[in-house]
């Protein structure tokens, strides 16, 4: 048994900056950016048995133009295959193992200079066995280990106060182990329905990509030799009817994670957390949904974390913790749905900064409507 699928997509985007100063020519600094994509996948699959084969080739065109004298046009061409191979064993509690191997092949024609070419062979392989599948539970294993190829984008190699043009590609190889536990029927609205995944993770980065703000305005993007992470990632999600039209739902999430950067022994960074990377965030949003009215409550934490790699005292910023509440209810008028919605956000009016010395708003209010036909 085989099949083939094909997809193409067209994208633009635009970015204008203004500075209104008298200081400068005509009064103002404007920097536009204007960026295009085109993008077309084709794939085909076989199936033999317990055994499926899988080629994919994806074709990308990017290029960016601006206003600036010395910035000029760039352009990307990007050819991606993907050959996978899966299988499946064992009937009643099946092993399924993926192998996949994917090729990178980049041309690049910048402002200035020759053209730049980049090639990169990354595979990945994973196994998932569903160790427990029964009507009320289910209980699945996982495993992998990967090589991911990223090359900088244009925002962080092309803009001006935030990119280098002399970034290099970032590689990853990373292995992962986690699990993910069902409770409750999975047909339907109508009975409690309980998941729970758990992640953990360890990886090496090579000239991992970092942009790492001055102000709102000035960024500095530059790569970091190495850099070693771990992290473990828990999320609970579930629904539970409380009663005839009442359900309760509860979304969760936790991060541990810790990547620190391994370049230079000695240096003042070495071995410490990267700038604005928390060792653990979290949220918790809980949610009683009926006809009449429905409302919600979540909170948003983040520990402490710093804002540069030398970890100096002025440059601490602690930890901070968002509380949101929300009311919503949906009319039907004719034909039109209406969506009325009120949100009270950080509504004890935490100070707090996410970039170092720009306070994010405190307690604010939004409401709005949304028709559907």
């Amino acid at each position: 048994q085989g099949h083939q699928g094909h997809a193409a997509r067209y994208a633009g985007q635009e970015s204008r900056y203004a500075d209104l100063r008298a200081e400068y020519p005509g009064g103002a600094l404007r920097e536009n950016y204007r960026q295009r994509q085109a993008y077309a996948t084709a794939g085909a699959a076989l199936t033999r048995g317990r055994v499926e084969g899988a080629l994919a080739v994806d074709y990308g065109h990017d290029v960016l133009a601006s206003n600036l004298a010395d910035a000029g046009r760039v352009r990307r061409d990007a050819l991606l295959q993907s050959l996978s191979l899966r299988g499946r064993f064992f009937g009643r509690r099946p092993l399924t193992l993926t192998l996949r191997g994917l090729a990178h092949l980049c041309v690049e024609q910048p402002p200035a200079g020759q053209r730049r070419l980049y090639r990169r062979l990354t595979p990945a392989l994973t196994a998932v066995w569903r160790a427990v599948e029964r009507p009320h539970a289910a209980l699945a294993l996982r495993a992998s280990a990967q090589e991911l190829f990223r090359l900088p984008s244009f925002t962080e190699a092309y803009y001006r106060h935030l990119g280098d043009t002399g970034l290099r590609p970032e590689l990853t190889r990373q292995a992962a182990a986690g699990l993910t536990l069902q409770l409750g029927r999975r047909a339907g609205d109508a009975a409690g329905l309980w998941e729970l995944s758990v992640d953990a993770y360890a990886a090496r980065v090579d000239d991992k990509i970092v942009s790492v703000p001055y102000n709102l305005f000035v960024w500095r993007t530059v790569n970091l030799g190495r850099v070693s992470a771990t992290g473990l990632d828990a999320s609970l999600e579930g629904r539970q009817p409380l009663g005839r039209h009442l359900v309760l739902r509860l979304a969760a999430s936790y991060a541990l994670r810790h990547a620190a950067d391994r370049t230079a022994p000695g240096t003042p960074g070495y071995g410490r957390a990267l700038p604005y990377a928390p060792r653990h965030t979290g949220n918790v949003a809980v949610a009683c949904e009926h006809p009449w009215l429905s409302v919600s409550a979540g909170v948003a934490c983040s520990g402490g974390r710093w804002a540069s790699v030398e970890h100096l005292p002025s440059t601490r910023l602690p930890a901070y913790a968002e509380a949101n509440f929300a009311l919503w209810r949906s009319f039907t008028m004719g034909h039109v749905r209406l969506d009325v919605r009120a949100d009270l956000l950080n509504a004890f009016d935490e100070q707090y900064e996410v970039v170092r010395r720009y306070p994010m708003p405190g307690r604010s209010y939004r409401l709005g409507v949304k028709a559907v036909w």
